[in-house]
């Protein structure tokens, strides 16, 4: 019981970090009256991936930031299949009303790009790095916007972070890892029983060779399953301390010091690897870029679509993005 107790709640943690990968106009909201949002697509070898186009109405010509969702089976909106909590959503409607377009979308195999799914094996990181491309290609040489931001939040900034190295003016991590993957498993994974925590150590050295494990405890399979260890391996090939150092563009680097899964640590090793960047950490953000007062309520934000975003977030962004 003690074991199962363990990695339920470890699996709880691990709900945005790491899960499963399954992979017109709207109609308007209370909102509506500063922005337009609008159905877009990109095709890719293996189908379509679909986004919307969030603009603000007041703005002829704009800036546009290219929104980059974490891991896991996350949509457009920034929710998961079971936990609804709006955060990518509410920064692009934010985003407008600053006069500032976005774009969201739906990853390989998620919403309505579920058709552009790929077999769980055939998955690789530079997958979604190619992904970000093609949405900078295709909006790159549109005159309604001056200049594209890439802001990428959890496992989404390291994807931004390798994108943004071709036609992108600026960049924005948002609870980006500052090491490695398998650094950051290794820490959330500390309090396993010996033996299972023993055993997680050993899968994520090989994996971090390239080297598969065929044999998974089923107290670690969620984890480490067989078919999402091409994945995890090419992920573990990338050093975000080491990525962002190739970066020439203004670089803003967000942490909150409630986030239960990236640490403000993270935020300051990437600014570290980077001292031209910006770095802000806010006060009682957690993950989701909700402003928690307690511990307690940090979990329940995951699934609150109503609870805003810290409002110093959406300041700072703006404040950047603005910035000459």
């Amino acid at each position: 019981m003690y074991i199962k107790k363990i990695i339920n709640n470890t699996t709880l943690i691990f709900t945005v970090l790491l899960l499963t990968f399954t992979s017109g106009s709207f109609a308007k909201d209370s909102t509506a009256v500063k922005l337009v949002e609008e159905e877009i697509s990109i095709q890719t070898d293996n189908g379509e991936l679909f986004g919307t186009l969030t603009l603000p109405v007041k703005s002829k010509k704009s800036a546009l930031a290219i929104i980059i969702a974490g891991s896991g089976p996350v949509d457009r909106d920034g929710n998961l299949p079971n936990m609804k909590n709006n955060c990518l959503k509410m920064l692009a409607h934010s985003l407008a009303d600053n006069n500032i377009s976005s774009i969201r979308y739906d990853k390989r195999g998620i919403g309505k790009s579920k058709g552009a799914g790929l077999i769980e094996d055939s998955l690789t990181f530079n997958v979604y790095i190619e992904d970000v491309k093609s949405w900078i290609n295709k909006f790159d040489k549109d005159k309604r916007f001056f200049e594209i931001i890439i802001i990428g939040h959890s496992e989404g900034s390291l994807i931004g972070m390798v994108a943004a190295k071709q036609h992108v003016d600026k960049f924005i991590s948002i609870a980006g890892l500052g090491s490695p993957v398998q650094e950051i498993l290794k820490i959330q994974l500390k309090n396993l029983p010996d033996e299972l925590r023993a055993q997680s150590t050993v899968i994520l050295d090989s994996l971090s060779q390239g080297l598969r494990v065929k044999q998974v405890s089923p107290m670690l399979f969620s984890i480490f399953r067989p078919s999402i260890q091409r994945y995890m391996s090419s992920w573990m090939k990338l050093d975000p301390s080491k990525e962002i150092k190739d970066l020439s563009i203004p670089a803003l680097i967000v942490n909150g010091t409630s986030d239960m899964q990236v640490d403000s640590s993270n935020a300051e090793k990437l600014h570290n690897a980077l001292p031209d960047s910006k770095m802000l950490i806010i006060q009682h953000m957690n993950h989701v870029m909700k402003e928690i007062d307690s511990p307690e309520k940090n979990l329940p934000s995951y699934n609150d679509p109503e609870k805003p975003l810290a409002p110093h977030l959406i300041e700072t962004i703006v404040d950047f993005i603005t910035s000459k």
